[in-house]
């Protein structure tokens, strides 16, 4: 009887160490979730800014580095209060949209153009600024 007692006693640790041991080996990962990848994009490793007078669009390296300038002329009607509210890099790197703003009508007009400032385009005209809180991307 001592025997059958002694040998479940041994048995159960037996079982509760293997327990114990493929509790502490369970493979979890923890990772902060992804950017969503679409097929063909990648990051660009770019920022998109504009420049302290509010008419200009810069381009530069995560680290700031490889600045340059967009150049590009907004055609009329555009006068010297109208300004640079916000710019977006399409995700493929190629096409700018910039958003500008004219406070003496309270309206916004969205342009989009190349990377290299070429080929600007009028994208929405008059966009009543009273009711947008802005244009939030290009996806």
């Amino acid at each position: 009887m001592k025997k059958l007692l002694l040998s479940s006693i041994v048995l159960f640790l037996f079982s509760a160490s293997i327990v114990l041991f493929q509790i502490s080996c369970k493979k979890i990962a923890y990772a902060d979730t992804p950017m969503p990848q679409v097929d063909g994009l990648k990051q660009l490793g770019k920022i998109l800014y504009k420049g302290s007078n509010g008419r200009e669009i810069y381009l530069a390296a995560y680290d700031g580095s490889n600045k340059q300038k967009i150049g590009f002329a907004f055609p009329s009607p555009t006068n010297s209060n109208d300004v640079v509210e916000n710019a977006h890099m399409s995700p493929d790197g190629k096409t700018i949209f910039v958003e500008l703003y004219s406070g003496s009508l309270n309206k916004v007009r969205l342009y989009s153009c190349s990377i290299d400032g070429n080929n600007l385009k009028l994208v929405l005209d008059h966009i009543d600024f009273s009711q947008s809180s802005g244009f939030c991307g290009a996806y």
